[in-house]
């Protein structure tokens, strides 16, 4: 996740607002983000942009290595 040269890009829309819940339970990691859901849209939003998704989609980014 978050590897230098992301390959692989995986639409979570559907899922964002249980994924900023998820996140909001790790309080030591993200109660200094006064607009966590925010942060997320943006970012999330650059992936699915990077990705060739549609515009107002977000995704997770993701280097697969292959290994042979």
């Amino acid at each position: 996740m978050t590897g230098p040269t992301p390959n692989q890009y995986v639409d979570v829309t559907p899922v964002f607002d249980r994924k900023v819940e998820a996140l909001r339970i790790h309080t030591s990691q993200t109660a200094h983000f006064d607009d966590l859901a925010g942060l997320l849209r943006t970012w999330l939003g650059e992936h699915a942009t990077a990705g060739g998704l549609p515009a107002g989609r977000m995704a997770e980014a993701f280097q697969i290595v292959h290994i042979d």
